[in-house]
């Protein structure tokens, strides 16, 4: 199941929006969002199953043993408002694997409003519209950019991985810098492995130092998974959720199944939980096929509302 090594991966994805912008994910406070496509699909999944260069996004003791190989993988979404791209790989130094990793985020189209409200009235309210000046309102973008190193090695039976995260966010006249790091162990049955469990402890001493002089402090969120693979399909659950707020909780599982030869149907749920907020839930169908080395990847997410959007 591991792509060939020493080959150009691609995921081609375009998105049309249906959806409303009142699905979020329930752990963007917490970090940055690593977008990989195929992972999204699989109801946010792949911290067990995934092996090779993109596990340094997802967990990084999966790097353990993968051969070289370089990955890109691109999405849009919210009729191509947002932008999410990645790019890594994986080589050897002097016997030791390092996993390295760029993914970016970009939203156009925000409109900052900030110096267009004129409060004559001193109310912290806006009476009338004669109180915003709409030429002040001007159109930004929404940036942010991370870089990932990741160390894997092994202890006895069991895979473990570290990886450093670098990042950098930046909105109108507002920007910060983070770190954070990642820790992840991985078990697997056999040398096949057809079974296989994974933790992961992620955005340890996660902190964003903003250009205002402030510094945010985030609590890091545990990730437990396990996936099993036959020759026909390949099934894996994930349980994500904040180790300071039981109430910040996601449960997700995912399912490929291959249905002829380097295609595979993909299946995915998702529902999180939100402190006192209803769940939300997500459905995603997609299909996975080869074209001349290059994996080729298209699906669609659905909603607990029955509102879509094309990925």
């Amino acid at each position: 199941m591991n792509y060939r090594s020493n080959i150009f991966i691609l995921f081609i994805s375009s998105t049309f929006l249906i959806a409303s912008s009142d699905f979020f994910d329930s752990f963007s406070q917490h970090s940055s969002n690593i977008f990989t496509t195929k992972s999204q699909l699989l109801g946010d999944n792949g911290y067990s199953s995934f092996r090779g260069t993109n596990s340094v996004f997802l967990n990084p003791a999966n790097l353990y043993d993968s051969k070289h190989s370089v990955s890109f993988s691109s999405c849009t979404s919210f009729e191509t408002l947002i932008s999410h791209s990645q790019l890594s790989t994986n080589f050897n130094i002097y016997g030791q694997t390092v996993g390295l990793g760029v993914a970016t985020k970009i939203i156009d189209d925000i409109y900052i409003t900030n110096n267009a409200w004129n409060d004559n009235n001193q109310d912290n309210k806006i009476n009338n519209q004669t109180e915003i000046d709409y030429t002040k309102i001007i159109n930004s973008s929404e940036k942010e950019y991370l870089f990932i190193i990741g160390i894997p090695f092994k202890i006895s039976y069991f895979d473990f991985g570290l990886s450093l995260k670098q990042g950098y966010y930046s909105l109108s006249s507002y920007s910060n810098y983070s770190t954070s790091f990642d820790l992840g162990a991985s078990f697997y049955k056999s040398d096949n492995k057809r079974l296989g469990f994974s933790a992961i402890f992620r955005n340890l001493f996660l902190y964003k130092k903003w250009n205002r002089k402030s510094t945010e402090y985030f609590n890091p969120i545990a990730v437990e998974s396990i996936y099993y693979l036959t020759d026909l399909f390949k099934l894996e659950t994930s349980f994500k959720h904040s180790l300071a707020n039981s109430s910040l909780n996601s449960i997700s599982i995912g399912s490929e199944l291959f249905i002829l030869k380097n295609n595979r149907l993909i299946l995915g749920y998702t529902t999180n939980s939100y402190y006192n907020f209803s769940k939300l839930s997500s459905f995603t169908l997609g299909i996975e096929t080869e074209y001349k080395n290059n994996q080729l990847l298209y699906g669609i997410k659905i909603l607990d509302d029955f509102k879509y959007e094309y990925m």
